[in-house]
């Protein structure tokens, strides 16, 4: 029996502008009255979702959400930090200075803000602190490389930037760079993924793996499935995630988490020919 739901967010639970559509809540809220959690699993910070905690009706402090791919627990009701994994200052230092010297763009992430030392900021950065909703902070690359609570490096260039980008095998050994969207390449702390965030969620509840079901459609999604004992992947998202997958759902863009919650509150067999009725 499902009793909890974890779940990414962009391309996976919201639709093509990334809102959350009327159908897609009115499923969430029935889940809800049926006793089946959910919890939203994303590489954004809690600033990026609590607009979407407050949507669904899940800022409140009985609840957690995890955010930083995995690094960062949550409790919704305050945004307070339960469990964060950070980078080690060397590790950190070494990751930029090859970074600046390749001339990519990147960013820092800390639980409260997105960091820069580059000036003029470009427009990715922008982006990314207006999506996540998180203050944008320019500094001195000495003064950035002393922080402590850095969860999260954001490469976030041209597409085309990103494909001939080539690093050092070494840093691969010293943290995990997964390519979230064709025009960002995250780097967290080595170890982290969404499984860990799925973990920490089945312990604070006292949940079995059978009783989660998790949802994805990106390679950052990869763990977060693999925790969970029904594997559900978007019809949108990457093959990776679908060969593993138990159930494709169909896509972001046409209400494919609704149809995937009205199918398992019908008690449908988990057949795709069913969700797409």
């Amino acid at each position: 029996m499902i009793k909890c739901i974890i779940t990414d967010i962009d391309q996976t639970l919201t639709d093509a502008e990334m809102k959350l559509t009327l159908r897609t809540l009115e499923a969430a809220g029935k889940a809800r009255a049926q006793g089946i959690q959910i919890v939203l699993c994303s590489g954004r910070p809690f600033p990026g979702m609590r607009d979407y905690l407050e949507a669904l009706g899940l800022n409140q402090r009985a609840y957690c959400s995890v955010g930083f791919n995995g690094g960062v627990l949550y409790e919704n009701g305050t945004g307070t930090v339960l469990r964060a994994a950070f980078f080690e200052p060397e590790t950190l230092r070494e990751i930029v200075d090859e970074l600046r010297r390749v001339n990519v763009n990147f960013h820092l992430e800390s639980p409260s803000s997105i960091v820069t030392g580059l000036n003029p900021v470009k427009h990715y950065t922008v982006r990314d602190s207006f999506i996540t909703n998180m203050p944008l902070e320019v500094a001195k690359f000495e003064d950035l490389l002393q922080r402590s609570d850095i969860c999260k490096i954001m490469i976030a260039d041209k597409p085309e930037t990103l494909d001939s980008l080539v690093l050092p095998e070494r840093l691969k050994t010293k943290a995990k760079f997964v390519r979230s969207r064709p025009y960002y390449l995250e780097v967290v702390p080595l170890n982290v993924h969404k499984g860990l965030g799925v973990e920490a969620v089945a312990a604070r509840y006292q949940l079995k793996k059978a009783e989660i079901l998790g949802v994805g459609d990106g390679l950052n999604d990869l763990e977060l499935l693999e925790a969970s004992g029904m594997k559900v992947a978007m019809e949108n998202g990457a093959d990776a995630l679908k060969q593993i997958a138990d159930i494709i759902a169909p896509p972001h863009d046409q209400d494919g988490f609704a149809r995937l919650l009205e199918a398992l509150l019908r008690d449908d067999d988990w057949i795709l020919s069913k969700l797409n009725n």
